[in-house]
């Protein structure tokens, strides 16, 4: 009797002992993630449901580490578009943000304005304890300066080959960062002060000639450009003046 009596007290001390509060502790830091809320934009939202699986966790404001670092990237981007592009408004409409196999966050957006229009910034992310540091380039200036840096290069080709009567055509479609905004001085370029890559080509309408004579003028304009340290890829065509759809001869060279 006396055996049974002690193996029902040690079991109940055993009970007891595993159904004590300190065996049992509380996820502190879950029960923080869970009572935390992120207050988000409209167009915040729509962007994380867009990239995400669990679309109501993000309209309830809980977001997982890789989602705010994702909102950060956001604000920064917005930011950073309305430094460059003050008269101009975006909305943001993918990201794909960096990770193991990306080393670099892309972010989509359009201008307001021009919905068929599609841009990209790429962002650099750089990971320090303190804070992670962005550096960003997008390829919008183009879309607002390329017809006037067309314009300009028509200009100086007049000044220098008159007598060709040369036709340009520009993209600019490179990223570029901070110096590279609405109010971009071309003349920068054109000079051969500031570098980007634009594709230039210059369509020359002509009688036909000897090949040679192609070559002597393509052979000028190549030396102009990059003596003059213009950089970019260039494309000069020979085309026939009453039916320009018509190539008598081409060739490609790459500026400074």
């Amino acid at each position: 009797m006396k055996k049974f009596i002690l193996l029902v007290c040690i079991l109940g001390i055993c009970m007891t002992g595993c159904n004590s509060e300190e065996d049992y502790p509380k996820n502190e830091n879950k029960e923080e993630e869970m009572e935390e809320r992120v207050e988000l934009t409209k167009e915040q939202e729509w962007l994380l449901c867009k990239i995400s699986i669990d679309e109501d966790a993000v309209k309830e404001g809980r977001l997982a580490s890789w989602q705010k670092e994702v909102i950060n990237q956001y604000n920064y981007a917005m930011d950073y578009l309305k430094r460059k592009y003050p008269s101009y408004s975006f909305q943001i409409t993918n990201c794909d943000p960096k990770n193991k196999l990306n080393s670099y966050t892309t972010i989509g957006f359009i201008e307001k304005s021009d919905e068929e229009g599609y841009y990209e910034i790429y962002m650099d992310v750089e990971e320090r304890e303190d804070g992670n540091r962005y550096i960003a380039e997008d390829n919008f200036y183009g879309s607002i300066k390329e017809d006037e840096y067309a314009e300009k290069m028509s200009e100086l080709l007049r000044e220098n080959f008159d007598e060709w009567n040369i036709e340009v055509d520009s993209n600019m479609t490179c990223v570029e960062g901070e110096e590279f905004g609405e109010n971009l001085d071309l003349d920068r370029i054109i000079s051969g002060e500031l570098k980007t890559d634009p594709s230039t080509v210059f369509v020359i309408p002509t009688d036909p000639m000897d090949e040679s004579e192609y070559q002597r003028i393509y052979n000028e304009l190549k030396e102009f450009i990059q003596e003059r340290g213009i950089a970019g890829a260039y494309r000069v065509e020979f085309v026939n003046k009453e039916n320009k759809k018509e190539i008598w001869y081409k060739d490609n060279f790459f500026g400074d």
